[in-house]
């Protein structure tokens, strides 16, 4: 089967100026790929430059596959509907191949971070970021498409059940069990945050999907192809497994921009714990299923500590 990613230019060019005509006349260039579709990635993005004004350099987001196309792409087109930035080029369009959203200039965080050009201000504008988002609130939790009644502890305890099904022949036995015993326990602290309001999240946050602008410093969320209503704190799991453990010094600095838009519960430390086991157990999941192996050691470290109260996580997740 072909897909996308593996179409000359001109023929992605074709399927843009075939959804909008509105470019049609212009003279329009693809300058780069950022992205192709892999086992695990199912989209292909594109920097497109014309000479019609307003869309003078865009980017173009494609699904590889059709099938993605009107779910994934929607859903993304639904969530930026309710961001500012990026924008949508063409905000009241449907997407049905590609959506055309404006082009950030500027680096991820994780270049940043990785650089160690001024790490403070980039996990504090990334946490300034990641606050915003999380201050839209959603009709309910689940799909932005399709509203649902379900209230918080019911949507996140049928995504918990998934994963431990999915992961339980990738991780040792007794550690499964260990980790399954110590949700049950825990079942308090989500009858506490139930009754919440879903908000806008992510489903992605890590920091290479947060852009820093390269004229004012101010990063931006991008990649919304998995947007839910949820509740604010799952979005950051990730954040704990990956990007804090990198660079645990830098983790007060994202929560103090994060608090910005959204306060801290009281009982922040217990409720994260329970979101990064979530976040784990679907890497581990994620990486045995594309065949990444190499993948599978960090998540279940991470699942071995929080079930034995060791380890840094254990450390980044008490404060």
């Amino acid at each position: 089967m072909i897909t996308e990613s593996d179409k000359p230019h001109d023929i992605i060019q074709q399927s843009i100026l075939e959804e909008y005509p509105v470019l049609n006349g212009s003279q329009m260039n693809i300058k780069t790929r950022f992205q192709s579709s892999d086992r695990s990635r199912f989209y292909n993005t594109y920097l497109v430059e014309s000479n019609l004004e307003g869309f003078e350099r865009f980017v173009a987001k494609g699904s590889a596959n059709a099938k993605f196309r009107q779910k994934e792409l929607g859903t993304e087109w639904r969530a930026l509907n309710l961001l500012q930035s990026p924008a949508l080029l063409l905000p009241e369009h449907t997407p049905q191949t590609f959506l055309l959203l404006e082009y950030i200039e500027g680096r991820t965080a994780a270049e940043m971070a990785l650089s160690g050009e001024d790490r403070a201000d980039t996990f504090y504008q990334a946490g300034r970021a990641a606050g915003r988002v999380h201050s839209i609130a959603v009709p309910s939790f689940g799909s932005l498409s399709s509203p649902s009644n379900a209230n918080c502890k019911a949507y996140f305890d049928g995504n918990m059940q998934e994963r431990f099904a999915d992961v339980s022949v990738v991780l040792p036995e007794q550690l499964n069990h260990k980790l399954q015993d110590l949700y049950k326990s825990s079942a308090d602290l989500l009858e506490q945050d139930s009754p919440n309001s879903p908000v806008l999240v992510q489903r992605d946050m890590h920091f290479d999907n947060f852009m820093v602008k390269a004229d004012s410093g101010d990063a931006v969320l991008i990649d919304f192809a998995y947007a839910a209503g949820g509740r604010p704190l799952s979005d950051l799991g990730r954040l704990y497994v990956q990007d804090f453990y990198k660079f645990p010094d830098f983790k007060d600095k994202f929560l103090q921009g994060y608090q910005q838009s959204v306060p801290l519960p009281d009982n922040f430390s217990d409720l994260m714990k329970l979101y990064t086991m979530s976040t784990a157990l679907g890497m581990v999941y994620m990486a045995n299923a594309v065949g990444r192996k190499q993948d599978i050691e960090h998540p279940t470290t991470i699942l071995s500590d929080l079930a034995n109260g060791t380890g840094l996580i254990t450390e980044l997740l008490k404060s």
